[in-house]
């Protein structure tokens, strides 16, 4: 679907590809390497007889194969992934405990309108709000970049943070209702 949604966009690939001062020799020579020159079914059947190759093309932006582009990008991903996972847990699974042991007080009615704004806020938005706030106001945390953990963990914990925390945020909030209503639950029963 997506294959025949990109091919039903205006435009040349191969044209964006080569630049406003491209020739139209040089604009066919891309369009030929690409295999853009031949039909759709014959494209995407080529796709995916090197898709079953582990062949995922090559990245124009990086001009590296895409394997190796994710490959290298790996590592990074799993670690800001479990460490959003590790603050959604402790958050999430906290704030919903204490919001059901204190049902109708403020601490119960905070932690339900924190799991809202988690559910409801952007994590792009979010990020923004973050980096405007502990990066270039307080200067607490640096804009952007990334530190190893076995480099510095420090330094890790520091580049790593606000983006752990944009992308635990949506998923801290609405754990943090299941488990407020399932903990009220069990204990209403007898």
């Amino acid at each position: 679907i997506t294959f025949a949604m990109i091919h039903m966009i205006p435009g040349d690939p191969a044209a964006a590809i080569a630049g406003l001062s491209a020739t139209g020799e040089q604009i066919a020579n891309i369009r030929r390497d690409l295999g853009l020159d031949q039909p759709l079914l014959t494209q995407l059947g080529h796709w995916y007889l090197n898709l079953m190759q582990g062949d995922l093309g090559r990245s124009l932006l990086l001009g590296q194969p895409v394997l190796s582009a994710t490959m290298q990008r790996l590592p990074v991903t799993l670690a800001l992934s479990g460490y959003a996972l590790v603050l959604t847990l402790l958050f999430g699974l906290l704030s919903g405990i204490v919001a059901a042991l204190r049902q109708n007080t403020w601490i119960d009615q905070a932690a339900m309108v924190f799991a809202m704004l988690g559910i409801s806020v952007p994590n792009f938005y979010l990020g923004l709000l973050m980096i405007i706030l502990f990066a270039v106001h307080l200067g607490w945390l640096p804009t952007g970049g990334y530190i190893p953990f076995t480099a510095d963990p420090i330094g890790w914990l520091a580049t790593s943070t606000m983006p752990a925390i944009s992308l635990a945020l949506l998923l801290t909030g609405l754990l943090a209702r299941i488990t407020r209503s399932t903990m009220l639950e069990v204990l209403r029963q007898d």
